[in-house]
């Protein structure tokens, strides 16, 4: 076995043991597979740096989530000049496993383990806190059999792509753009870093580098899209309260907040007995849109992949375009896409699937079952009571 193979077989060994045990249910990973494309700079090295067109080319990443925490990605990197004969002119490719901790709303720790662009298996650790106006900082350190290097980097949200959420379970429709979001919204990233060899041997007057290369990092969300925020009913997020609580403000309709609301996206979808259901921006309380049923709506909302779902007395079950992220009006939302009637009011919550089954109760006494996208009925069963 290569020595240079152990710092990578130490870092795998300590990610497979920090792995949490494959869960049943995945309903509450937010995080999507990734496909996306970054530009890369040329990279300055010393005063040795081969001469190069400032835009050298591209990454091309995937990335695939495997457990809540756990991704596998890997990422192909291209010249924009093509000519392959060249030494180091051919497609290069990287595979990392990587662990995240989130340390805090904005913080992310990462461990990670895999072998870089052509060179040797490595370990490292990185320290990634997002900023204001989706920019980020981080702090970094890798490990080889030769080289220790230190990094510190910025990140903007410069990428192109698609994503697919939880490709796990094969989700309709597969391959795509969530409803409103890009794929930086998502976590996709062009991180700019400056690289320091600590190593002795390193080449003199070639010790630090900047260069530009396609990452991600996958921050925690806080949306409650159901009633109890899971559909174990937990009611429980982890996140820090700003004490003392005050109020910011206060949304009065024509009839009574009764069924509960769902919060996801900066916007919170507050159903009334007035026939409405009202989507409000979070911060300042304000009207964002709404959309008129045919009765009172009794029950909570649940909110998944850019739609609302939510059932009225009239026994009506209703799916509506989402907004998209923080509030912009982009697409259409309040646009019914499909409504089922039933024989008997609905005032429970729906329970939303990772195999994109929507399932609820009716005051008729039975239970249904929905295709969240197609709206077409799957099944029904009779409890034989109300």
């Amino acid at each position: 076995m290569k020595l240079a193979a152990r710092p990578a077989l130490v870092g795998l060994a300590v990610l497979a043991a920090t792995l949490p045990a494959p869960a049943q249910e995945r309903t509450n990973d937010p995080y999507p597979a990734l496909l996306f494309v970054s530009p890369r700079l040329a990279p300055i090295a010393g005063t040795k740096a081969e001469k190069e067109p400032i835009l050298s080319g591209a990454d091309i990443t995937a990335v695939l989530p495997l457990w809540p925490g756990v991704s596998l990605a890997g990422t192909v990197r291209v010249r924009a000049d093509r000519d392959f004969s060249r030494p180091g002119h051919r497609p290069q490719l990287r595979a990392v496993l990587n662990r995240d901790y989130t340390l805090s709303e904005r913080t992310v720790a990462r461990l990670t383990a895999g072998r870089e662009f052509g060179g040797p298996w490595m370990v490292g650790a990185t320290l990634h806190r997002k900023l204001r106006y989706d920019l980020g900082v981080g702090l970094g350190v890798k490990r080889t059999e030769d080289d220790t290097t230190v990094s510190a980097s910025v990140s903007i949200p410069l990428a192109w792509g698609r994503t697919h959420r939880n490709w796990l379970a094969h989700r309709a429709p597969g391959w795509g753009r969530l409803p409103g979001q890009s794929v930086g919204n998502v976590g996709a990233l062009t991180q700019f870093t400056w690289e320091r060899d600590l190593s002795p041997n390193v080449e003199r007057g070639r010790p630090n580098q900047l260069f530009s290369e396609g990452q991600y990092f996958f921050l925690p969300t806080y949306d409650w899209p159901r009633l109890g925020r899971d559909v174990q009913g937990t009611g429980y997020a982890p996140v820090r309260l700003p004490l003392p609580l005050s109020e910011r403000w206060e949304f009065a309709s024509k009839g009574a907040l009764s069924g509960g609301i769902a919060l996801v996206d900066d916007t919170v979808y507050a159903p009334s007995e007035d026939h409405n259901l009202y989507a409000l921006n979070l911060v300042t309380g304000e009207e964002r849109w709404r959309v008129a049923a045919k009765s009172p709506l009794r029950g909570a909302p649940a909110v998944a992949a850019g739609r609302v779902y939510f059932g009225s007395d009239e026994g009506l079950m209703y799916c509506v375009d989402a907004s998209t992220p923080n509030g912009k009006q982009s697409g259409h939302p309040g646009r019914v896409r499909w409504s089922h009637k039933t024989a008997g009011p609905i005032t429970g919550c729906p329970i939303l699937t990772d195999n994109e089954k929507c399932i609820f109760g009716s005051s008729d006494g039975s239970v249904y079952c929905f295709g969240m996208w197609t709206g077409c009925r799957l099944w029904m069963f009779p409890t034989g009571g109300r």
